[in-house]
């Protein structure tokens, strides 16, 4: 717990926990609102900041519109907080849940980076945590980044796709219950590969194929794509790149080296087999289990199977969520929660899209080829081109550039607060609110606050300052929080029945008080289905009987959601 509050230097505010000291004076908060975030920023480079949650919101929005999977089913907007290195020990190590002061250390699963972009990812990590309400993340950008020589754009486009990366992640994780299957995580992640896009690398001098040519610049350098790449105008992926590929053949345990005629016969014969077509099955990635030990996976058929099937893997998010049909589009959402319900095989798969493994592939990679045609470098690739703009924007698409303001005392509070109470640290979450409220009119006079406030007294059995919190922030007609206002209807229900006895039956005059704020829940968008199942229970304690209107609404909802069997139950009783 934290200690009293304490007069140290002027201007300087510290908080004892233990023997840790943790001091406020360093970090100069600015707050802003973007369409999918709260942002809170302790990073003293505002104009970084803000471009870079330009383009997470326009990369989010782009995956959004496109596929349903990519859609965050919270109540509340997610929360983003921006910290230094500096704020390692206060936000981080703090927090006990896991060590995540050297998190970064790791890269993400399917990244296959070069060392300069490695070395990036270690000084901008990013690590989130969601509950039923909401997500909250946690962004790391250290002095070191800062200090370094790294282009602004290239900055800003690094950063924005690792936030809207894990913004992206965490929405499958909430719909299906779990981490992302691993080839999803591969098939995203990998657009954190290698940013040199556009230029040119080196080939081998022995590299020829029949069907990689490029006209763009002749080998010995070629076309090297960048993973990702957006701007103003247009959002473009990278499928693949010779550069990168042949440079893990080439430290393959078996490629033969040498410069003289036979060995550079050896290699041209290689190259000129290498990766002719699309060949793996889909069930070698969407069926890890199925997958063959390979006694040497540092061989080159082992390598190129890897890398053949790691092709697949991105082209086939790539299509369902940008190129195919409204219809496949649905069925790869519904497939990747199924995923996690049973075990993935080819009949799963045919269900849910209506062909088998090999007659879907076909039908995907007949696409990439149809954008091949247009390109007379790929027109005769079976593969298609390295690289597909997969959206293109006009100036409605871009948008506004979120203006980063001095934090108010309450909205730094409640923000930490939050991500306190995600990290399964609700004393430091309830010791930061109250804080912030001894110490602020400000703070104790804003509604959001103060309903995070009573949110948090309720969460530790203190019923009588919660409610008269809460109470106070509904009054507001201000907050938009439907968990603030489920905890008021059943503290009121808890009082009543406390005072009243278990088997006391809610006259109409008390049902009124416990409907009304979930009344007030029902009205804001992104009500969890918790709400309808905490509406219709409220009528388990009472004989008034259920207005038509409200049985019609809950109705259409066990219909809107027919996996909630507890609400389907609920309705049961009090028909």
């Amino acid at each position: 717990m934290f200690a009293p509050m304490h007069a140290h230097a002027a201007g300087e505010e510290v908080i004892t926990l233990d023997t840790l000291t943790v001091s406020t004076k360093r970090h100069d908060w600015r707050y802003t609102r973007s369409e999918h975030f709260e942002i809170l920023s302790a990073v003293d480079y505002s104009k970084l900041v803000s471009r870079i949650m330009q383009r997470a919101e326009q990369i989010i929005g782009t995956f959004e519109k496109n596929n349903p999977l990519f859609r965050m089913q919270r109540e509340l907007p997610a929360k983003i907080i921006f910290i230094n290195d500096q704020g390692i020990d206060r936000y981080l190590v703090l927090t006990g849940k896991e060590d995540l002061q050297h998190a970064y250390d790791r890269s993400p699963m399917g990244v296959s980076m070069d060392r300069v972009s490695s070395e990036s990812a270690k000084q901008t990590s990013m690590r989130g945590f969601h509950d039923g309400e909401q997500a909250v993340f946690l962004k790391l950008i250290t002095q070191a980044y800062l200090d370094a020589d790294t282009s602004f754009e290239e900055r800003v486009t690094e950063n924005a796709i690792d936030i809207a990366l894990n913004h992206l992640l965490m929405c499958v994780k909430i719909q299906t219950g779990h981490d992302s299957p691993p080839w999803l995580a591969t098939a995203l992640n990998g657009l954190r590969g290698h940013s040199g896009g556009f230029g040119q690398a080196h080939l081998v001098d022995s590299f020829e194929s029949p069907i990689y040519k490029y006209t763009r610049s002749t080998p010995p350098h070629a076309y090297r794509p960048a993973w990702f790449s957006i701007d103003d105008h247009e959002m473009i992926f990278g499928r693949y790149c010779i550069s990168c590929e042949t440079n893990l053949l080439r430290n393959a345990s078996d490629y033969p080296r040498g410069t003289d005629k036979k060995t550079v016969a050896l290699q041209k014969k290689i190259w000129r087999n290498y990766a002719l077509a699309p060949n793996a099955s889909l069930g070698e990635f969407l069926e890890p289990r199925s997958r063959k030990t390979r006694h040497d996976r540092h061989a080159i058929a082992n390598i190129q199977a890897s890398l053949i099937t790691t092709r697949e893997t991105r082209d086939f998010m790539y299509y369902c969520t940008f190129m195919a049909d409204d219809k496949t589009r649905a069925a790869f959402a519904r497939f990747v929660v199924h995923t996690e319900k049973q075990q993935t095989n080819e009949s799963v798969f045919k269900e849910c899209f209506g062909v088998d493994y090999d007659a879907f592939r076909t039908r995907m990679y007949d696409s990439f080829k149809e954008i091949a045609r247009k390109d007379s470098d790929y027109s005769r690739n079976p593969w298609g081109p390295p690289d597909i703009v997969v959206a293109k924007f006009n100036r409605k698409d871009i948008p506004p550039v979120p203006k980063l303001r001095p934090s108010r005392r309450s909205e730094t509070a409640r923000i930490l607060s939050d991500w306190f109470v995600l990290c399964g640290e609700r004393d430091i979450a309830n010791q930061v609110l109250l804080k912030a409220s001894e110490a602020s009119t400000q703070a104790r006079n804003d509604p959001e606050f103060v309903a995070a406030f009573g949110l948090s007294e309720a969460a530790h059995g203190r019923k009588h300052s919660a409610v008269a919190m809460l109470e106070k922030a509904m009054a507001s007609k201000q907050v938009v929080r439907p968990e603030a206002w489920r905890t008021l209807s059943r503290l009121r229900l808890e009082n009543l029945l406390e005072l009243k006895g278990e088997k006391h039956r809610l006259t109409k005059d008390e049902l009124n008080t416990v409907i009304e704020p979930l009344a007030e829940a029902l009205k804001q968008n992104g009500a969890s289905q918790q709400t309808y199942v905490q509406f219709a229970q409220v009528w388990t304690h009472t004989d008034v009987k259920l207005p038509k209107e409200y049985l019609d609404m809950l109705a259409a909802r066990v219909r809107a959601w027919p996996e909630n069997e507890e609400l389907r139950k609920v309705i049961e009783k009090i028909r």
